[in-house]
């Protein structure tokens, strides 16, 4: 899948699945993260996910099968292409921010 399939897949994933996965994939409550979903489950698996639906989440059977190849390649790379250049924000990393350089005067 090349970057302009993963780029169809992220804005595929911001209108289908990012209200309730959130932006960077983390999930949230009762919507798993998605986060090396592909590695996790395969391809395949996430296919049937995707298009059988699951408890809480509802069946996308609409999709073409390009289509939901570039939701596939986008959750198996998502900072292949970050945010910005598909005209959205910028991707975070995954893990924990940390701030650099040592603690402020008297927090030590």
């Amino acid at each position: 899948v090349g970057p302009a399939e993963i780029a169809a897949g992220r804005a595929l994933y911001e209108q289908r699945c990012q209200s309730c996965h959130g932006g960077n994939l983390a999930g949230s409550g009762a919507y798993p993260s998605l986060i090396d979903v592909v590695g996790r489950m395969g391809g395949a698996s996430v296919r049937d996910k995707i298009t059988g639906g699951g408890p809480g989440m509802p069946p996308s059977d609409d999709l073409t099968e390009s289509q939901l190849a570039s939701i596939v390649g986008f959750l198996a790379n998502p900072i292949a292409l970050p945010a910005a250049a598909a005209g959205g924000a910028p991707a975070l990393p995954p893990g924990p921010v940390v701030a650099s350089g040592g603690a402020p005067a008297g927090h030590a």
